[in-house]
């Protein structure tokens, strides 16, 4: 299974805001290399935050991949630790992958530190150190038990190397 782990593109500041301009321009970045990644006809799902910059930068991604389906949403902010949100986000993606007909590629959209402590527990933790970064995206291989060091980093880049 394919694997792509997405921090939400560059929002503009307040409560629950929006992309910015240049935030719609890597939210479309990474819809592209995504499309140039996972061939044309397979099948994809997307989770992505509830909250606006997460869910606008879904959006996008959604529409460069063609993906009819509306993303599944899940609550971006919550009172749980890291660790019980990445416990959470391995039992969804389980949850998917052994769903009667399994996607071949997930794509999820969510928050800095946790996206890093997924890629953490997946492909193991030194492996790659998360940046602070607006739109950074990784590939993994993964096998569909999800679990720790289950995981290979295939690449890793941010939208605006794309420029």
């Amino acid at each position: 299974m394919h694997l792509y782990l997405l921090r939400h593109c560059e929002p503009e500041s307040g409560t629950n805001p929006s992309l910015t301009e240049h935030g719609r321009a890597q939210a479309e970045r990474l819809g592209d290399v995504l499309a140039n990644v996972i061939p044309d006809g397979e099948s994809i799902r997307i989770l992505t935050s509830d909250l606006h910059r997460a869910a606008q930068t879904a959006k996008t991604i959604r529409t460069k991949l063609g993906v009819t389906e509306n993303p599944t949403q899940f609550p971006g902010e919550t009172s749980d630790s890291d660790k019980q949100q990445v416990d959470w986000l391995m039992t969804t993606l389980r949850s998917v992958a052994s769903s009667p007909n399994p996607p071949k590629h997930i794509v999820v959209v969510w928050h800095y530190p946790r996206v890093g402590k997924a890629i953490d527990r997946l492909v193991g933790e030194g492996v790659l150190e998360w940046p602070d970064i607006y739109g950074a995206a990784a590939g993994v291989d993964c096998d569909n038990t999800f679990s720790s060091d289950s995981g290979n980093l295939r690449w890793f880049l941010w939208a605006d190397m794309l420029l």
